[in-house]
């Protein structure tokens, strides 16, 4: 599925799971300080990119759940688009390119 962003769209993974009668729709993707990748091979490709380049290896998984509550799987699908549209901004302003380093104090 395809996210608009202010960045442009991103590829997220759409999933519908059931559960008895009721049914979730599930958004979810991987997310670091540079990229959101939707393939869990890629992210794992990238956090070794990241580790050599950038000395970095934090990602995150960003999974959005919606239960259809007898929606059709598309509507639920858009309201989990638009909340995800919404945090997106805040979730990629949590990744800094730049973190200070904690420098110890020696003890004696």
């Amino acid at each position: 599925v395809s996210m608009p962003t202010g960045a442009g769209p991103v590829a997220v993974n759409r999933y519908i799971a059931t559960y008895g009668a009721s049914r979730v729709v599930m958004l979810y993707w991987y997310q670091t300080q540079s990229r959101v990748i939707a393939s869990e091979w890629a992210a794992k490709f990238w956090v070794i990119v990241d580790r050599l380049k950038e000395q970095r290896t934090d990602t995150s998984l960003v999974r959005v759940i919606v239960w259809t509550n007898g929606r059709s799987d598309e509507a639920a699908t858009a309201a989990a688009l638009g909340l995800a549209q919404r945090t997106y901004p805040v979730l990629s302003g949590m990744f800094a390119r730049e973190q200070p380093v904690a420098k110890a104090a020696l003890v004696r």
